[in-house]
């Protein structure tokens, strides 16, 4: 999905963290005024977009940087319903298993007898 669909589909306030549809969804009679997504396990929202689910918080990156967290995205205050901006903040990259290893660490695999 490009950006310009995903701003053509919904709205996204970045205070509140809530997005909404711009368009009634066939068979949906909710409100476009109302907040969209489904929340799954509890505490994390779940939009469907063109037959995909996406992470609120990744929807929330992508409408407002352009770009698609590659590495995810974490919530600073550890509440995953809350999808404010100022809440949001991309996931650092992780090291390779084979990049700074700890030299002190036993190594199986390079392990010769």
């Amino acid at each position: 999905m490009d950006l310009q669909a995903l701003k053509e589909s919904l709205s996204y306030n970045q205070e509140t963290g809530e997005f909404k549809r711009l368009f009634r969804v066939r068979g949906n009679q909710k409100d476009l005024d109302q907040p969209t997504g489904t929340i799954q396990g509890g505490d994390r929202i779940l939009i469907s977009l063109f037959n995909v689910m996406y992470r609120a918080e990744d929807l929330a990156w992508f409408y407002i940087h352009g770009k698609w967290p590659i590495n995810g995205i974490t919530h600073i205050n550890g509440i995953r319903k809350d999808n404010r901006l100022s809440n949001l903040k991309l996931k650092p990259e992780q090291a390779s298993p084979h990049k700074n290893r700890n030299k002190n660490t036993f190594d199986y695999w390079n392990y010769k007898n």
